[in-house]
């Protein structure tokens, strides 16, 4: 065990895994099985070998599934599937975590990776839901306000316009000091320029460039601000945020 625990320590996980193994196949059921077996699915994810991880995991839950280490295993596997695209596993480890009991944040993570995975595998329907229910279960939570951004793209790729723009309003709302608000209020002008509400998308970058001055997207946002001010006939707003964007840019 001390060896297998080195070998993960410095992440050599090939090599940690046939030493996780070798203890797993003389003690069961030995003290350090769950230890061993929780680092043994992760080892295998690590690997890329997420089919003998699940194995590892689903013994680890047959025998262990109230360890501590239970929910941060599934956790790291849930990821790396997600990452792999394997989207089927990916559902069925952050279902685990969203459904779990014992831990709210854990719960948390889990109804977030579930709507970003239904989302990826094309699914916006059942990606919207699963938004909704983290809305509702963790409202004041960094997942939450990441969610009802993707909620809100996702109203607006499926052309559900005045849901999107509403949904957009509630990120700006509910979490004006994170980072999903501004990208909110530029999402919901590039919608309003697509709605041709020039005068609603101009408000909508004027409070996002005077409000968030540290926008990583600030330049870009003044650009659109910009041309906005042209559309709306208003050449002397343009030439002055022009200005501003040469300013603080050049």
């Amino acid at each position: 065990v001390a060896r297998a625990s080195a070998l993960f320590g410095v992440q050599q996980f090939k090599e940690a895994a046939e030493q996780l193994r070798a203890y797993l196949l003389a003690h069961p059921e030995g003290p350090d099985s769950a230890e061993c077996l929780a680092r043994l699915a992760v080892s295998l994810a690590e690997t890329g070998d997420l089919a003998e991880a699940e194995k590892a995991w689903e013994q680890l839950r047959g025998q262990h599934a109230a360890h501590a280490l239970f929910l941060p295993t599934t956790d790291h596997l849930a990821q790396r599937a997600h990452a792999r695209s394997e989207w089927d596993k990916a559902k069925k480890w952050f279902t685990v975590l969203a459904e779990n009991k014992q831990s709210p944040p854990y719960a948390t993570k889990g109804l977030a990776g579930l709507g970003k995975t239904q989302l990826r595998e094309g699914d916006p329907q059942d990606a919207t839901r699963t938004f909704d229910e983290l809305l509702k279960r963790a409202p004041g939570s960094t997942e939450a306000a990441e969610a009802a951004l993707l909620r809100a793209r996702t109203l607006a790729s499926q052309k559900q316009h005045a849901a999107a723009l509403a949904a957009y309003q509630l990120v700006v709302d509910q979490f004006p000091t994170l980072e999903q608000a501004p990208a909110a209020m530029r999402a919901a002008a590039q919608l309003h320029e697509q709605l041709a509400q020039r005068a609603e998308a101009r408000a909508c970058l004027q409070r996002l460039v005077n409000e968030y001055p540290r926008f990583p997207q600030l330049d870009a946002a003044l650009y659109q601000l910009a041309w906005v001010l042209v559309d709306l006939q208003q050449p002397a707003e343009a030439e002055a945020v022009f200005h501003r964007l040469v300013g603080e840019f050049a």
